[in-house]
């Protein structure tokens, strides 16, 4: 199945374990996907995408940053944050 359909995917437990299998392997296709499920409605989906992009190494995803301060929910938007300092620590 194609990845960004996955992102599209009406069941949240399809986009949730997408996401985080891409995090897994450390897929640099994780960067968009990414981008389109840290605004998404379920706030599990956005975690999800969060905790894959902490897997991420710097180089991998070079608008890393901005993808923090995209997500409109101030939850995730704290989460995402500290997943980018897990991520400046290595």
């Amino acid at each position: 199945k194609d990845l960004v359909a996955v992102t599209q995917d009406p069941d949240r437990d399809v986009r949730k374990w997408a996401v985080v299998g891409l995090g897994w392997v450390k897929s640099a296709e994780l960067c968009p996907i990414a981008q389109k499920l840290l605004e998404d409605q379920d706030y599990t989906v956005r975690d999800a995408a969060v905790s894959a992009l902490a897997n991420l190494e710097r180089n991998t995803c070079p608008t890393l940053k901005n993808l923090a301060k995209k997500t409109p929910n101030k939850r995730t938007q704290s989460l995402a944050l500290k997943a980018l300092q897990k991520i400046k620590a290595r």
